[in-house]
Formats: structure tokens, C-alpha cells, sequence
């Protein structure tokens, strides 16, 4: 996933993530009749407002923080402060 990273003030940056247009490079679901197409996920992305973004933290344990986040032009915007957990895991996955 491509990520941009625009530096806003001395406290805050704001991470713009592109969404892949080739979902081939997931793993298939196992329980597939569940799976949304992406018409519905994209839906869910333009409606909402908030969700968790998962990251492999410190020593590569799982990591989750919700967001408030903006979806427009096939990109996820969503603020952060310039240092902390969230952003080192953000950096550790580019």
C-alpha cells in the first residue's frame, strides 16, 4: 500500500494511504461467502468516518489504534503526531 506522509505544523503530520486497485495480492478468505466485494468495502471507506488501524507494533506484536480518518480521490487521510507508536509502526511497515 503506498503511503505519503505531509508534515502539517511542529505536532502533527497527516499519512495519506493509497488503496490497492489489485486485491489479487491478498491471501483468498476461507469463508469467502462472507467476503465483501469492493464496491461494498469502498462504500464502508466513503460513509464512515472512524476505524482501527492494525500495524505489527514493537518486537512485531500486534498493534491496533482507532482512527478518525477522511476517504477521498482512492486515498485514507488521517492525522498523527509527529513521533510516538503509532507513526514508528507506520514507518516500520513503508
Amino acid at each position: 500500500m503506498a503511503s505519503d506522509e505531509t508534515r502539517i505544523s511542529e505536532y502533527f503530520t497527516i499519512f495519506a494511504f493509497t488503496i490497492p486497485q489489485n486485491m489479487e495480492q491478498f491471501r483468498p478468505m476461507r469463508r469467502n461467502r462472507q467476503q465483501l466485494s469492493e464496491a461494498e468495502s469502498l462504500a464502508i471507506l466513503e460513509q464512515a468516518t472512524s476505524g482501527t488501524l492494525a500495524l505489527l507494533g514493537d518486537g512485531g506484536y500486534p498493534y491496533a489504534v482507532p482512527i478518525s480518518y477522511v476517504f477521498a480521490n482512492g486515498k485514507l487521510y488521517f492525522h498523527s503526531a509527529l513521533s510516538g507508536h503509532k507513526v514508528d509502526a507506520i514507518r516500520r511497515e513503508l
